[in-house]
């Protein structure tokens, strides 16, 4: 059992998510303050009560930063439905009533795409979010459940995040499936192609002369799928050195070969 330091406390707060989260920004923002750094976790039941506008709010704070449980299946469902209260809860969900042209899309798989597409443009646009990444739940019917944002404005938040995706899914990063629990171990677990990896870094640095590793690190962080931390260095830089696609040096001239220490600068040929 994990037990919490003395200066912890935890409230419990029966009602409505929106409307008790409202009254506690409310009363921050009046009385001048900020809220204090938060992992908000946003975990709603079905489409209502979860207003992107209030996501908004939250992470507009410093040092806040939020995952939302999406919960697609249900999203999905009931999104042509006429009545005009829950057209209503669609508008403050996607904080824009363009959710009503992915009704006309009748393939399921662009259908989900725009759908997922447009949260996260919203989530950027409206919320401010530098970096947002999305995690696919799947059902042991093999279905989508629902998916996983996480928004933030923190480049460690964002490196930390993505480490945790890739640990759950080593293949791609971004799916987890009930249907692949068991209790029968795995023999060979996945592991990601990171041939993507490496010609995103020749398109992008070939040419560029010499780069620093935390310029390299910096781009596969926020510009590709890929973890800087599992698949960079070992996966990716180690193999194209040996193969003669880099050439690296470092100012104090130790650096062992197959390392990439701080300072170190890279030349991709």
């Amino acid at each position: 059992m994990i037990s919490t330091p003395p200066w912890v406390t935890i409230g419990i707060e029966e009602g409505e998510f929106a409307d008790h989260m409202t009254k506690v920004l409310d009363a921050i923002e009046s009385g001048g303050k900020q809220l204090a750094p938060t992992f908000a976790f946003i975990d709603p039941f079905g489409f209502k009560g979860l207003p992107l506008a209030l996501v908004a709010r939250i992470v507009g704070h410093p040092s806040c930063e939020c995952l939302v449980s999406f919960m697609y299946e249900d999203i999905n469902r009931f999104i042509a439905h006429p009545n005009a209260v829950i057209q209503a809860h669609y508008d403050e969900l996607f904080g824009t009533d363009e959710w009503r042209t992915i009704i006309t899309i009748t393939d399921p798989e662009a259908r989900k795409d725009r759908m997922v597409n447009l949260y996260r443009e919203q989530l950027q646009k409206l919320a401010g979010l530098k970096y947002v990444r999305t995690f696919e739940m799947v059902n042991q019917g093999n279905r989508t459940e629902y998916f996983l944002f996480y928004g933030t404005n923190s480049k460690r938040g964002l490196s930390k995040m993505k480490e945790a995706m890739w640990r759950a899914d080593r293949g791609a990063g971004q799916v987890f499936s009930d249907r692949s629990v068991s209790d029968q171990g795995v023999l060979f677990e996945p592991e990601a192609d990171t041939t993507p990896l490496r010609m995103q870094l020749q398109g992008r640095f070939r040419g560029k002369g010499m780069v620093p590793i935390e310029e390299v690190s910096d781009f596969v962080l926020e510009v590709t799928a890929y973890s800087e931390l599992i698949h960079l260095k070992r996966r990716t830089l180690v193999p194209m050195e040996s193969e003669g696609l880099l050439e690296v040096q470092h100012p104090m001239q130790t650096r062992r070969r197959g390392t990439f220490p701080d300072h170190t600068e890279i030349r991709f040929l």
